[in-house]
């Protein structure tokens, strides 16, 4: 429906792209998807994605990881998601500049908010949390996506990276 309406608005002479692409995480009976649309109104299903500005270092870092998103726990998908920001972070992430949120089987939309932020971003920004991930801290957690995004006070464009996992324990 949202690439239906971006789509359209490029079909007359006086049409105008909306000039924004998203990440939409969600959950279903088939299990999580996440989508990425377009100004152009084309959409795309991925296991991860990284949008935005300076986005490529981004997607670099979740296309050498998404293999090992698919068992991870709820709090790892986070970590992973934040840390892929860091790729195209400006400056450095904080609780005041990164948003998350989350979704999935028997868990509705989560924004999580101040110091449920700061946790994230720390074990982020935390160079020992690499070797958290390969002892598997975190534990399975229901299948479904996490998705962080980065605002930059500074007015830059903002970048956005979102992954999925489809552990069902």
């Amino acid at each position: 429906m949202i690439s239906d309406e971006n789509q359209a608005r490029t079909q007359g002479s006086s049409g105008r792209p909306t000039g924004v692409g998203l990440l939409i995480i969600g959950y279903d009976a088939t299990g999580p998807h996440l989508y990425e649309t377009s100004p152009a109104g084309t959409f795309y299903e991925y296991r991860a994605q990284a949008i935005g500005a300076r986005s490529q270092s981004s997607k670099t870092y979740l296309e050498n990881n998404v293999d090992s998103f698919a068992d991870m726990g709820l709090n790892d998908l986070i970590v992973h998601a934040v840390r892929a920001l860091k790729g195209a972070a400006q400056t450095k992430l904080t609780s005041s500049n990164v948003s998350i949120g989350f979704v999935g089987k028997n868990t509705k939309f989560t924004v999580l908010v101040d110091d449920d932020v700061a946790q994230y971003v720390a074990s982020a920004n935390d160079e020992a949390g690499d070797e958290a991930d390969e002892m598997g801290v975190g534990g399975p957690a229901p299948a479904g996506g996490a998705g962080a995004g980065a605002a930059p006070q500074s007015g830059a464009a903002a970048a956005a990276a979102a992954v999925i996992s489809d552990d069902d324990d």
